[in-house]
């Protein structure tokens, strides 16, 4: 679920390139390359063989990051009207914080959130 993804823009050269490009970034001899490069974090433990699951432990910002990662989650990326529940709660956020009746907002946004989550 993170990482990189291909739209289907009909162009096949394009799918394939994108495709091969994700391969070599994410799936290579070439990964550690790619992803200190990119500065951020490998999307698996291991590819072709490199064990990539200790490639930041030479930088110490990195690596105590790198311990946080388990305690990340995928639910803003796969739950149906998050993007709209996040502007929902900022929007909400900001009235109440200019002096608006705080349950009347509460309700209104929750409503917009529940709404965009089907």
């Amino acid at each position: 679920i993170w990482g990189f993804g291909i739209f289907d823009n009909g162009d096949q050269a394009r799918i394939d390139a994108s495709k091969q490009f994700i391969k070599f970034m994410c799936d290579s001899a070439h990964t550690v390359d790619a992803v200190k490069t990119a500065n951020y974090f490998a999307v698996r433990t291991a590819a072709e063989g490199t064990d990539l699951s200790s490639i930041w432990a030479d930088n110490p910002i990195m690596a105590e990051y790198t311990k946080l990662m388990p305690y990340l989650g995928d639910y803003y990326q796969v739950t149906t009207g998050w993007a709209a529940a996040r502007t929902e709660w900022w929007n909400m956020l900001q009235e109440v914080g200019t002096g608006a009746d705080v349950a009347t907002v509460l309700e209104a946004h929750e409503a917009a959130a529940n709404s965009a989550a089907g």
